[in-house]
């Protein structure tokens, strides 16, 4: 579950292949078990990252590229702060050169899933989320128990 900053939530639900938004369910595509990939796409949100996340610097899913931009601290995360957290940008860049041409940033471990979640671009207001859960969408840890 996310935290939008005017404090609704957004679940993302794969079960139900939906992301839902102040009550709205929107349908939505999520990658399977067999793909390669942690990943939905709906009308909402979208997001893709690998599902083993290694020292990837870029990828493309559904036409977007995703770009590392760095490492970052992981001091916020749950439990004693050991896991890795990773910025990327996303939507609309061509090569992962500048971070300028960008319209979506996210926070990603590969432990503890999508923390944060930024679109300057959103088209319904919701630009900035914030993850609930200790394991947010694509944990590593969530998947394996």
């Amino acid at each position: 579950m996310l935290r939008v900053d005017d404090g609704s939530k957004v679940v993302i639900w794969p079960e139900g292949e939906s992301v839902i938004y102040d009550k709205v369910a929107f349908q939505s595509s999520f990658c399977g078990e067999s793909d390669g990939y942690y990943c939905f796409v709906s009308e909402l949100l979208e997001f893709a990252v690998p599902k083993h996340f290694e020292d990837q610097n870029e990828w493309e899913y559904n036409g977007s590229l995703y770009c590392v931009q760095r490492r970052i601290q992981a001091d916020f995360l749950p439990g004693d702060g050991s896991g890795r957290a990773f910025l990327i940008y996303s939507g609309g860049g061509k090569d992962c050169s500048s971070s300028e041409s960008f319209s979506k940033s996210f926070i990603y471990s590969p432990e503890f899933g999508l923390r944060y979640y930024k679109n300057v671009e959103s088209p319904r207001g919701m630009e900035i989320l914030f993850a609930l859960n200790e394991f947010g969408f694509g944990s590593n840890c969530a998947t394996a128990e």
